[in-house]
């Protein structure tokens, strides 16, 4: 059995303190482009709106994607599509 030693993670790791807290209020559109990002990362990130301004949760969801994609639960093809929905939502809240 391993411990704690020996597992090795990917990724990022941020504490919460390197996300700015506040609020995100997001269009019927805007919304849409979430949804679909997260059903390419297959997690829901509605609860984010209410805990981090616009930067911070693109930044989080940029990290999500990377994560994901380092971990082997998306595919290089899905991150892609997950970026641009990303970047996508980010051309229209920040």
């Amino acid at each position: 059995m391993f411990g704690k030693s020996h597992i090795k993670q990917k990724g990022f790791y941020l504490s919460k303190s390197d996300y700015v807290s506040g609020k995100t209020v997001l269009s019927r559109s805007q919304r849409d482009l979430l949804k679909k990002a997260s059903k390419v990362l297959l997690d829901n990130y509605d609860s984010f709106l209410s805990q981090y301004i616009p930067e911070s949760l693109i930044l989080l969801l940029h990290h999500q994607a990377e994560d994901k994609l380092g971990y082997g639960t998306i595919t290089p093809l899905e991150y892609e599509e997950a970026f641009y929905l990303i970047e996508e939502l980010k051309k229209e809240i920040i």
